[in-house]
């Protein structure tokens, strides 16, 4: 059963407040992505964190993963809705950065 949410800022801290969400998001922003070309946009990251980021975004309706039969088989990623939704939350986020982080 899921919790009842405090208020819908919350239930939006919860998905975005893992260390590459919106990184992820961001990169998937300009169309879809395989694993080895998200990976590669984010040096940083580990392959182990961004299969939990990807999935823990699929759970939440922001990511779709899909798997092309073919061979060697691939699995592409790519925002729904909902995640298309988070593009101008992504700018913001990153005019304040440019802003007040550098």
């Amino acid at each position: 059963m899921r919790k009842e949410k405090f208020c819908p800022l919350t239930a939006a801290t919860e998905i975005l407040s893992k260390k590459w969400s919106l990184v992820v998001i961001a990169q998937l922003l300009s169309g879809e992505k395989r694993f080895s070309e998200i990976e590669k946009s984010i040096p940083e990251i580990s392959p182990k964190v961004l299969s939990s980021c990807l999935g823990a975004l699929e759970r939440h309706g922001l990511v779709v993963r899909e798997v092309e039969v073919s061979s060697p088989i691939k699995v592409k990623y790519r925002l729904t809705e909902k995640g298309k939704e988070m593009a101008r939350v992504v700018e913001e986020v990153r005019r304040w950065a440019e802003k007040w982080e550098r």
